[in-house]
């Protein structure tokens, strides 16, 4: 209730002469441990019977609407140490903590023991038990922090967040940054499926110039737009240039490992255009890391490849000698045979995948984690465990340009000659397989 001070003291006299005197002649041992607030329900009852009583003294009672909102209020995090501090923000939902802890120890394993470092995990329904288990890991250099995004969310409709593959909403999460982080001058983000394997006080001390984001070129797509050119196809191209409006396509960046002047972006109302381009969009081919690239168009710093080395591309092309150009083949296999950050990116991981080059170091820090026997139990127990389904998620969705492509490459095969026939003739298998594959799962063969 809100009362005018003489009403209110007039209540207090009313009140409590009587909760005092029953106060003195209650036996509390003989209560049940719910009815030891018994004062309290006489009370309530009393606050009713005073309210009551005013009114028909001709007091004016004005009953409030009944409101109930289960949410916290949007905040904005204070830096725990000093202007020194590492700042590092990830985030991650229960289904991926356990690979957010070995993300996070792989840090830790590597920092220069003098550093301090601010790591906040942005978060919507993470449970308290794995909560304390990823905290465990935290010391007085080492702070670690749940940060809970949903009251940032809450007045938007979900249904804009577009997801497909392995991706889930915390991919979006690094929208709002900027305005959750406006006290930091500088963060870094990282994503959760990685190992770091250097000290990233040096990718965090990198200066951002007059940039507001720094990033390294996404070699997936890189490679892709090449034999795209090579083939006369344009899917990526054209996607890339009109839908979403990107000039510079070849300097398409990759969104797991970014360094954010955060003054910068909140002055250029990051946020509001990642939203708009979103809405824009509608369905981007790699979610948010698309409305990203259609934001800076390649303006941005690039960052040495050793900090962002997607594991995932000598496992899946056998040629990238034959499919990259030399300078940026020659800086990516540096980069892979010397990894300061490995990046597990696509739909092969790690934790399903120890087999494939790279695999053991992240393996390296799953051991030294809380969740090392739930990684094991988990993955020895899914279903879904080989490479095979997983490159079958992708062909199928991929089933309608797989099946166009068969077709060029078919006819190229018969009206080549020498090496160009021979590389289609291989094309035109590797589509036959994959088609063939997709057909026998859809059948459940």
């Amino acid at each position: 209730f809100i009362m005018k001070k003489d009403i209110f003291f007039e209540y207090c006299e009313f009140i409590f002469s009587i909760l005092l005197e029953y106060h003195k002649k209650l036996n509390y041992n003989q209560l049940s441990y719910y009815n030891q607030r018994m004062p309290g329900f006489l009370a309530e009852r009393l606050t009713g019977t005073f309210i009551s009583y005013k009114q028909k003294q001709g007091t004016k009672i004005h009953d409030c609407k009944i409101e109930y909102r289960d949410e916290e209020l949007p905040k904005q995090v204070k830096t725990i140490f000093n202007k020194d501090a590492i700042n590092v923000c990830l985030s991650a939902d229960d289904n991926y903590v356990q690979y957010l802890c070995v993300a996070i120890n792989s840090i830790k394993q590597n920092k220069n023991e003098k550093d301090r470092y601010d790591l906040c995990i942005l978060e919507e329904n993470v449970s308290e038990r794995n909560k304390k288990k990823i905290l465990s890991l935290s010391d007085d250099n080492f702070s670690i922090r749940f940060i809970n995004i949903k009251p940032y969310l809450s007045s938007l409709d979900k249904e804009i967040f577009k997801l497909n593959s392995h991706f889930t909403i915390a991919t979006y999460y690094r929208f709002f940054i900027p305005q959750i982080f406006s006290n930091y001058n500088k963060i870094l983000y990282l994503d959760c499926d990685i190992a770091v394997n250097h000290d990233i006080s040096e990718l965090y001390n990198t200066p951002l110039d007059e940039y507001a984001l720094a990033a390294i070129p996404d070699i997936s797509v890189l490679r892709e737009l090449e034999v795209e050119e090579n083939t006369k196809q344009n899917f990526l191209h054209n996607y890339l240039s009109q839908q979403l409006k990107m000039k510079n396509t070849k300097e398409y960046f990759q969104a797991g490992v970014l360094l954010l002047n955060i003054q910068k972006l909140l002055q250029n109302n990051f946020t509001n255009k990642c939203l708009k381009k979103l809405e824009e969009v509608k369905n981007p081919k790699y979610v948010d890391q698309c409305i990203l690239n259609a934001i800076f168009d390649g303006n941005y710093k690039k960052l040495d490849m050793k900090w962002n080395v997607q594991w995932h591309l000598p496992y899946y092309n056998k040629h990238l000698d034959r499919q990259l150009n030399i300078k940026t083949y020659e800086e990516y296999m540096s980069a892979y045979h010397a990894p300061w950050l490995i990046h597990y990116a696509s739909g092969l991981k790690p934790w399903e995948n120890p087999q494939i080059e790279l695999a053991e170091i992240w393996w390296k820090y799953a051991r030294q984690t809380p969740f090392y026997e739930e990684i094991l139990y988990k993955n020895l127990t899914s279903k879904n465990t080989t490479i095979l389904n997983m490159n079958l998620v992708r062909d199928i969705g991929n089933a309608l340009q797989n099946r166009y492509l068969y077709y060029i490459y078919k006819i190229l095969s018969k009206i080549t000659f020498g090496k160009k026939r021979k590389t289609y003739k291989n094309k035109k298998s590797q589509l036959k397989f994959k088609i063939r594959q997709v057909k026998q799962f859809l059948k459940g063969k």
